[in-house]
């Protein structure tokens, strides 16, 4: 394996399985309290030694991998629920302001382009993320999965022409992501403007960041990843004219604010604000500051 200039010998996986009977004699070997063995040993069977090492790691000694004086499998697990619930609602933020977004840019670009935009390659800068021929490629394949819902099913039964259903069907197949990157791809300036100014944001490059940005963290929360201590690899822009401006953009509390920010916009119901709220103060012992919230976040702009 060659790494920055210098090859890294390989040697052969030695380390062995243990049981969570075992795991936990070994967590209470480096000093960790448990309060609750029955507890623990469920969670350890359930959630993963791998997966809770993830809330714990950063407080281990360097050299010994002790735990420090008092430190409880009990914490372990109130840091593991905590962000559990956080990624619990921030998935149903994310379904709800998804809806949004991809209905606008179906219903914006059916209205300047009709129907089955989709199809017209002239309408689109094209590369190696984003061509026709893999947009509508997956087009088909989704819509073939949702070939038994009852419009895609009654426009096969109807309609020879075109051979695809028309924006506002296939929009209930298609992922978030690719409403991203089709927005990307827009030629025209004017009508990806009229896309982002539905959610309030004048600038389309920091609406296509932001769009960016909650694809990603829908992919972390939606494969149950760790947003405790987490940083992203992109952010969202900065959007100065709401003087919405982010300390450290690849922090959850970037992306959760422009996704309150959008909701908001939207002018549906939006409970984001006060399910972050609950989950808070139903785990005080949990820093916000490790998802990047400081604590007059309730002031800031955007929210």
């Amino acid at each position: 394996m060659q790494k920055a200039g210098f090859f890294v010998a390989k040697i052969p996986f030695t380390k062995p399985s243990f049981t969570p009977q075992e795991q936990l004699a070994k967590l209470k070997s480096r000093g960790l309290i448990v309060l609750n063995d029955k507890l623990a040993l469920s969670y350890l069977q359930h959630v993963g030694g791998y997966r809770l090492k993830g809330y714990y790691y950063h407080v281990l000694d360097a050299q010994t991998k002790n735990f420090p004086a008092n430190y409880s499998f009990e914490t372990i697990a109130e840091r593991y629920e905590f962000d559990r619930s956080v990624r619990y609602h921030a998935f149903a933020a994310i379904t709800r302001l998804e809806m949004a977004i991809r209905s606008t840019i179906a219903n914006e670009l059916s209205r300047a382009y009709g129907p089955h935009w989709f199809l017209r390659y002239e309408i689109f800068n094209h590369n190696e993320k984003l061509s026709l021929g893999k947009l509508v490629r997956k087009i088909e394949d989704e819509t073939q999965r949702s070939n038994t819902k009852a419009f895609i099913e009654h426009y096969f039964v109807n309609h020879s022409e075109p051979y695809l259903p028309p924006s506002w069907g296939v929009t209930e197949c298609v992922t978030f992501g690719l409403w991203s990157l089709t927005f990307n791809a827009i030629k025209d300036q004017k009508v990806q403007k009229s896309i982002s100014v539905k959610f309030k944001v004048n600038q389309t490059e920091v609406f296509s960041s932001w769009m960016h940005s909650i694809t990603v963290l829908r992919n972390t929360v939606a494969h149950h990843s760790r947003l405790l201590r987490h940083k992203f690899a992109i952010g969202p822009s900065n959007l100065k004219e709401k003087n919405i401006k982010f300390v450290d953009a690849k922090s959850f509390y970037a992306v959760a604010t422009a996704m309150n920010y959008l909701q908001e916009s939207t002018g549906l119901p939006n409970t984001w604000k006060t399910d972050l709220k609950n989950t808070f103060n139903n785990f005080p012992s949990v820093n916000i500051n490790e998802i990047g919230f400081p604590p007059n976040w309730e002031g800031n702009a955007g929210w």
